[in-house]
């Protein structure tokens, strides 16, 4: 949340890369995948494609007691499995992201700038997002370009108070949980100086 409040107010692309791995009761693996996205300034951010969870982000920076709660779960779902092997996973969803960089530095193809890898299944599959004209982080009356003009919030300080972590009411999903899903694929090379990186573990 606060690299791409970052990234938004400083005019600054911010990059998002992840993976996950579900477990289910009897041991199987139910989910093997990854993503990353690329939000370039003037276009949907982290926000608007649902990149992050603002209900994970309360937990994150809750206060040390309720932490360590969810911290003894681990970060798989359903197993107790505190650092799994996924370093191959990793490595592809980070080439791909790497891919997508290295052509809005020098263009070879049209850019992909949010896909999904789903090891289990061997796929690869592209998500289009749209900028939701009421974030309330990108949108043109939000905090987009404000740089010095709007404060940073100390989101650590705040952690401890779930309401303040949640995004204002003014976002597509704070309300009622949709999200127009929407086309708005970027064709144009970018000023790639300074990126700011974003990783979800």
């Amino acid at each position: 949340m606060l690299a791409q409040r970052i990234g938004a107010q400083y005019l600054i692309p911010v990059i998002s890369v992840g993976v996950n791995i579900d477990v289910a009761a009897d041991g199987t693996l139910e989910d093997v995948s990854g993503e990353f996205a690329i939000a370039l300034p003037g276009k949907w951010c982290l926000s608007c494609a649902r990149i992050y969870d603002a209900e994970m982000a309360s937990i994150e920076l809750a206060d040390v007691p309720e932490k360590q709660r969810w911290i003894q779960r681990g970060y798989i779902n359903g197993a107790d499995v505190k650092a799994p092997a996924v370093s191959h996973l990793n490595m592809v969803v980070a080439n791909l992201a790497l891919t997508e960089i290295h052509n809005l530095l020098a263009p070879f193809k049209a850019p992909i700038l949010h896909m999904g890898y789903n090891q289990l299944r061997g796929e690869l599959v592209p998500y289009m997002d749209q900028r939701n004209p009421n974030c309330a982080i990108c949108s043109d009356s939000a905090l987009l370009g404000m740089g010095d003009l709007e404060p940073i919030p100390d989101y650590e300080q705040a952690g401890h108070k779930r309401s303040n972590l949640m995004l204002p009411s003014t976002n597509q999903w704070a309300d009622d949980g949709e999200i127009d899903e929407n086309t708005d694929l970027i064709e144009e090379p970018v000023d790639s100086e300074n990126l700011a990186v974003h990783h979800d573990p």
